[in-house]
């Protein structure tokens, strides 16, 4: 299984404030938390900091993988998600010039439901640039509260043990919105891998949803966070 980073273009958070130290109690003490005002943290601590040749590269998700036309992407689709593909709905985002390739699945984690896989397409290259796959929010349906954490901690546990550079790793941060930055880290190829949680709070121990926000937990992986490839004004237009 091949995987890639993590920061959507233009992160699209929709979300209001979580009560942030009860996630830092719920997803336990084996991660660094801290306000994504702050230098990012290092969680090596769990683990001896890899060396250079041990850092993971991630090229893509399954068998698709960053730099792939829609066409492959396709077949990557049929291959994976055979059932999937004659689903796959295409859009174009007419902000950032983009088009996606959208297909649903069920439990890509054991019971975890229904799920939505996103493939996007750069502006200039036409080529697969990032992937997202998402539980819950507006267009995947409901999850409860509990499930999203649940498969939070099981992605977060599984994303620290890839070794990816101890600069820049993120676990458990908690962002201005009020939203759970649950794992970010950059692999040795500069490519970002990023879990967003958003939309629950706890009451008394127990997982709710914040009222009017989506639950939503997001895995994406990213091809080039820093200089994505999506339309930008011109200097000097205007």
């Amino acid at each position: 299984m091949r995987f890639h980073r993590g920061r959507e273009l233009r992160v699209r958070l929709f979300l209001l404030r979580t009560v942030a130290i009860g996630f830092m109690a719920l997803f336990g003490g084996a991660g660094v938390s801290a306000s994504a005002e702050t230098p990012a943290p290092n969680v090596a601590g769990q683990q001896p900091a890899p060396n250079a040749a041990e850092i993971v590269t991630i090229r893509g998700w399954r068998s698709a993988e960053f730099g792939m036309t829609m066409d492959q992407v396709k077949q990557a689709i049929r291959r994976d998600f055979p059932a999937s593909l004659d689903k796959a709905v295409s859009e174009q985002n007419a902000v950032e010039g983009t088009t996606s390739l959208s297909i649903g699945v069920v439990d890509l984690l054991p019971e975890s439901g229904k799920s939505k896989v996103v493939y996007i397409f750069g502006y200039k290259t036409k080529k697969l640039i990032q992937i997202n796959i998402i539980w819950g929010g507006q267009d995947s349906g409901k999850i409860k509260p509990q499930m999203a954490i649940d498969l939070a901690n099981q992605l977060r546990i599984y994303l620290i043990s890839q070794r990816y550079k101890p600069e820049g790793l993120i676990s458990n941060a908690t962002l201005p919105d009020g939203s759970i930055m649950v794992f970010r880290g950059v692999d040795a190829a500069a490519h970002q891998t990023m879990l967003l949680l958003a939309g629950v709070k706890l009451e008394n121990g127990e997982a709710k949803e914040i009222p009017k926000v989506s639950v939503l937990l997001r895995l994406s992986y990213i091809m080039d966070g820093e200089h994505p490839d999506i339309y930008t004004i011109p200097q000097g237009q205007f």
